[in-house]
């Protein structure tokens, strides 16, 4: 019997719950209880250039893996996990100017609520890395399997909080 097709509505529904967790957790994150993040006129200029690197972040990856593809070069991943990479390619760089250019935080936003989740959910996506290790089952015939994701998606938090941490640190010192 194939379990692909079980596989993917897992997936499925696990993203669906990801998206109204995430929806649950901006509700916790913003001091007024939207979901909405709300920013000032300088922070969405700012995150609109955020926005344009990460774009041309994850087209020019979109670009190398297809110059790849037609070279006949597969990346030894499962499926999915290539172009999940690209994904949190263009969100570290979005995220990582817009900490510089101090327009990560939105008006209404809550830090230390934030960081909280962000460190909570590394925690929780470095848990199946760690099992996947030590059962053996991250690497198989030479591909990464699925919980490589999870490696990628901790490693994009652990980038964004230790950004953040050194942003801090700048700004403490030069006052």
């Amino acid at each position: 019997m194939d379990y692909g097709i079980f596989r993917s509505a897992f997936m499925a529904v696990g993203v669906m719950c990801g998206i109204v967790l995430g929806i649950l957790l901006m509700k916790v994150i913003n001091k007024n209880r939207k979901i909405k993040t709300e920013y000032d006129e300088r922070q969405e200029i700012v995150r609109g250039k955020g926005y344009m690197l990460g774009f041309y972040t994850l087209v020019a990856y979109v670009g190398i893996m297809s110059v790849l593809g037609f070279g006949g070069i597969s990346m030894p991943m499962e499926g999915g996990i290539p172009e999940f990479t690209g994904i949190v390619a263009a969100i570290a760089v979005m995220s990582v100017y817009d900490i510089w250019k101090d327009a990560f935080w939105g008006l209404n936003n809550n830090r230390s609520r934030y960081m909280i989740i962000i460190g909570v959910l590394a925690v929780i996506n470095f848990i199946p890395v760690i099992k996947a290790c030590m059962d053996g089952y991250m690497l198989e015939n030479g591909i990464l399997q699925q919980p490589f994701v999870n490696l990628l998606a901790a490693v994009l938090l652990a980038l964004i909080a230790i950004t953040i941490g050194i942003r801090n640190a700048v700004d403490a010192r030069e006052q």
